[in-house]
């Protein structure tokens, strides 16, 4: 009896020792290792292994002793598929000595030399997570001590292993989604090494509710509460710095107008000069791990505090009458049974089934009873204390000795409180769901992102969300077997490769670029790329979040176009306004003494070619004004298809025999909104560019005119994915091409590839200024050596009703009163020869102000009043508005070198009936009066 009591103290102290060793194990082979040590020294064998039991990846060894690899292969293989693993499976140890079925079977046994042997099963609840397998080269058999120690321990080594595997499942979830979560919430910093704040990233007003001005310039001691590291980093010294690779610190950080809280700091070295400068850190909050590390360590204290107390363990020893087999004497048994389960004479066993729950009392009763006949056996059930002051879970773990007859003579076992590891199975179950949960929960986040998000490692992509799949071109089934640096633009590859081996090879944990990335169908796309450094599947790894800005990269640049044009064009519209009022006085007195004077007389060519040139002059001046946008001419319905064939017929008839023309014109109308000569003028701009791209050297211009319907981007408006009906205009040559420098430069004012006096460098930026006036869009491709293709799209007007244009005449008066106001003398000269010319009664004003005067003393009735709109002291606008005060009703006709100062609401208001567009010409002129009169007569 007292061998039997010794012996049980020797088993508890083994378990003690190894929970406290099992307690420090980080992994499941060094746990396997530290269990079957242990084991074979409780029990006194010499050979033995640990095999984990999975019913999906199988029988796996993690611990040997003493046994050869391919005895063990054997033995595994027999295993397999026997009555005797089932029974391990089931929970049932098996003993027997080495010539035995089915041990005999085992191919090898005999160089073993092994004689007794046993396979227990270690088991966490009701699963067997493992098995233990022990032998000895002397023992017949495994004695009946060695086998109660072995299923003890087998508990502990069930509880020790389920607790390490739930932990490495958890490190590794936490390893694949920690890097999303926090990737958004850290703070950023750069620290000198005086421990001055240099620079704050904005995240740290949601991290701590402080702005960067708060936070930057300041001391970063400011912000660590605890003593302990204050002391720590303050001695950080300069020299320290440049020895230590990294620091990485955990204090309690004070946030703004909240309790402090953990945070991590992890940096690294800045360097100019080989010497260090500053600190680069990532700051996280890590309260909650924080929290949860407190919270293990308390739970191993109290299982520690456990395992240490002999008196949470109740230890027994019972006798069996071999007469009366039911018939149970209490041979041994520890106090504890009283201060535990509150057993009031442990050596009563008659009261022993008291404390069992009155509803597991009978199914317990009949266990034990069943177990009597079994070499070992374990049970729970719940239990009750007598005085009602607690319940929970117990369990017994024994082992029988038999008497030559087989029948029952002793059974040894231990009465352990379970609740708490059944409190720990219940929480753990329920911190599995969490995870599980967790899991879901950031998968949809990934998967539903608008970002591209995916891992990447060995340049292959794994794990790609839905917009990365759609950014690429791929199914999610096949990104496995594309090369990511593949789909990168050849220009960025080697930018992109530095950045991913910079970042796997570094200590940063982030990087930032911006590049273009191919799809599987061969577009460019522009993106910026998040790169996040983390570990996938135990190998380094780079998480990438990609946004598509390719939209954003096209409207940059059609913004700096538009931004550069407009300011080119605002000083190119103010001289040629000016130009035009001197263009105005030459052709109008040209025009004037050329009617004076007989036909074919040599005086009169010589003014005809005074003419001639002051048109080209005026042309010139007109596609400065386009390009600037200041000329707004009237628009109105057109066919684009007629213009097109009749530029094509004018192109023609002056190119070069070795130039042909390909042109594809629709029979049905191709309506816009515009104006016939500036679309003439485009098209002839278009061609004759084409025509000296070809360099004299020939080739093919094609000029390709079609309805189509384009993506509204294209016309530049805000909706996105609409389809939009629009006339598309494409001219394309054969010619020398243009590289990218030269593309980028071509819708500049004045900019040519000519030689000096064969071009003004106006063609395409007329092209540019007339498309933008007609909401239009153009763009350009171009290769060197191969050619150039220009596609303008128009918005389609549709249900157009278009007019066939007038042939002009000189309209004559009828001796109406006329005033007309410029503060040019010359041009008044000029205004007042025409509308003698024409018939009128001109009164001339160079003085807006003395014309009003005239006006208010009405001593002479007016018909129409004629005016400049920009003049010194009082512009036109400012003369109609006074004018409007007494004569409500008297026709204005407006001129200015362009309409761009009036829009038809401003107009409308002030009663302005029609605008001359100087410079005036005399045909122009006439028909404007006449048109304004015979109105204004016929409102009367």
């Amino acid at each position: 009896m007292p061998g039997g009591a010794i012996r049980s103290e020797e088993i508890l102290i083994a378990q003690r020792d190894l929970s406290i060793a099992l307690a420090g194990a980080v992994n499941i082979d060094e746990a396997a290792v530290t269990c079957l040590d242990a084991a074979l020294k409780i029990t006194g064998l010499d050979a033995g292994s640990v095999h984990l039991i999975d019913p999906i990846k199988g029988i796996r060894l993690v611990a040997n002793k003493g046994l050869s690899q391919s005895f063990l292969n054997e033995l595994l293989r027999l295993a397999m598929d026997s009555a005797q693993m089932r029974l391990i499976l089931d929970g049932e140890p098996i003993y027997a000595n080495a010539g035995s079925p089915p041990w005999n079977q085992i191919k090898g046994l005999d160089e073993e030399h092994l004689s007794g042997m046993g396979l227990v099963p270690i088991m966490h609840g009701a699963k067997v997570i493992a098995c233990f397998g022990l032998a000895s080269h002397k023992l017949k058999a495994v004695p009946a001590e060695a086998r109660t120690a072995i299923e003890l321990i087998a508990t502990t080594v069930g509880n020790a292993i389920a607790r390490i595997q739930a932990q490495e499942a958890l490190v590794e979830s936490e390893e694949k989604f920690r890097f999303l979560a926090e990737n958004q919430k850290d703070v950023v910093l750069s620290v000198g090494l005086d421990r001055t704040i240099r620079y704050c990233s904005p995240a740290i007003r949601e991290f701590a509710g402080y702005g960067r001005d708060e936070v930057e310039g300041r001391d970063f001691l400011d912000f660590v509460v605890d003593e302990r590291s204050r002391n720590f980093l303050a001695d950080y010294t300069p020299e320290e710095a440049q020895k230590r690779d990294a620091l990485t610190v955990e204090f309690l950080f004070q946030p703004k107008n909240r309790d402090p809280f953990f945070v991590e700091v992890v940096t690294t070295r800045q360097f100019e000069n080989n010497r260090v400068i500053a600190l680069n850190a990532i700051m996280r909050d890590i309260s909650r791990r924080k929290r949860a590390e407190q919270s293990l360590e308390n739970n191993e204290k109290q299982l520690r505090s456990l395992m240490e107390t002999p008196a949470n363990f109740a230890v027994y020893r019972l006798q069996y009458d071999p007469e009366k087999p039911l018939s149970v004497s209490v041979v041994f048994a520890s106090p504890s049974l009283k201060t535990i389960f509150g057993i009031e004479n442990p050596m009563d066993f008659n009261t022993w089934w008291d404390i069992i729950h009155e509803d597991d009392r009978a199914a317990f009763a009949q266990g034990m009873l069943i177990s009597m006949t079994q070499m070992s056996f374990q049970r729970s059930a719940r239990y009750c204390h007598p005085d009602g002051s607690r319940s929970g879970w117990l369990k017994v773990i024994a082992s029988n000795t038999f008497d030559d007859m087989g029948r029952p003579e002793y059974t040894n076992g231990v009465v352990l409180d379970i609740t708490g590891r059944m409190e720990a199975e219940r929480n753990l179950i329920e911190s599995k769901k969490e995870l599980e949960q967790s899991e879901e929960k950031y998968r949809l986040l990934v998967e539903n992102a608008n970002e591209a998000i995916g891992i990447i490692q060995h340049n292959n992509l794994k794990f790609p969300n839905q917009a990365m799949c759609s950014l690429l071109g791929y199914a999610g089934n096949e990104t496995d077997y594309v090369d990511v640096f593949e789909q990168i633009h050849p220009l960025d590859k080697g930018r992109a490769r530095d950045a991913f081996e910079h970042l796997l090879d570094s200590e940063g944990s982030h990087k930032s670029i911006s590049l273009r990335v191919i799809a599987r169908s061969g577009a460019t796309k522009w993106a910026t790329a998040n790169l996040v450094r983390i570990k996938w599947e135990d190998e380094p790894a780079v998480m990438a979040i990609i946004r598509d800005v390719t939209n954003e990269k096209h409207l940059e640049t059609k913004l700096r176009q538009a931004q550069k044009m407009e300011a080119i064009g605002t000083l190119a519209g103010g001289i040629a306004h000016n130009f035009n009022n001197l263009l105005n006085i030459i052709m109008g007195f040209t025009e004037l003494t050329m009617s004076d004077m007989r036909p074919k007389t040599r005086s009169r060519e010589n003014l005809q070619q005074v003419l001639n040139a002051s048109d080209r002059a005026k042309d010139l001046v007109s596609q400065i004004l386009t390009f600037s946008r200041q000329d707004s001419m009237e628009k109105s319905p057109i066919n684009l298809g007629p213009l097109a064939a009749d530029a094509v017929r004018l192109l023609q008839a002056t190119l070069p025999a070795t130039v042909a023309v390909n042109s594809k014109i629709p029979p049905e109308p191709c309506p816009i909104k515009g104006n016939n000569t500036q679309m003439k003028q485009l098209i002839m701009n278009l061609g004759t560019n084409a025509v000296q791209a070809m360099n004299g050297k020939g080739g093919t211009l094609s000029i390709v005119l079609d309805n189509v319907e384009a993506e509204a981007w294209e016309l530049e408006m805000e909706a996105p994915g609409l389809l939009i009906p629009a006339i598309r205009l494409m001219v394309t040559d054969t010619g020398r091409g243009m590289d990218a420098k030269t593309l980028a430069q071509i819708f500049d004012p004045y900019f040519t590839t000519l030689e000096p006096g064969q071009g003004t460098g106006l063609g395409l930026s007329v092209v540019h200024g007339i498309v933008k006036a007609h909401g239009g869009s153009i763009s350009v491709r171009s290769t060197p050596g191969k050619g150039t293709s220009f596609t303008v799209l128009f918005p389609r007007l549709e249900d157009a009703i278009m007019e066939a244009p007038k042939k002009p005449s000189v309209a004559f008066g009828d001796g109406e009163r006329v005033v007309f106001v410029d503060d040019e003398p010359s041009i008044a000269e000029l205004g007042k020869n025409l509308l003698e010319k024409l018939q009128y009664k001109p009164v001339i004003f160079t003085s807006p102000v003395k014309a009003l005067e005239y006006l208010q003393e009405e001593s002479e009735p007016v018909d129409l009043l004629v005016t400049d709109q920009t003049m010194p002291i009082m512009t036109g606008e400012a003369l109609i508005q006074k004018v409007r005060a007494f004569a409500p009703d008297l026709p204005v006709i407006a001129c200015t070198g362009h309409s761009d100062f009036f829009d038809r609401a401003k107009a409308a208001k002030l009663g302005i009936q029609a605008f001359c567009t100087k410079p005036l010409s005399l045909v122009q002129f006439s028909e404007t009066v006449r048109k304004v009169l015979d109105e204004a007569q016929a409102n009367k």
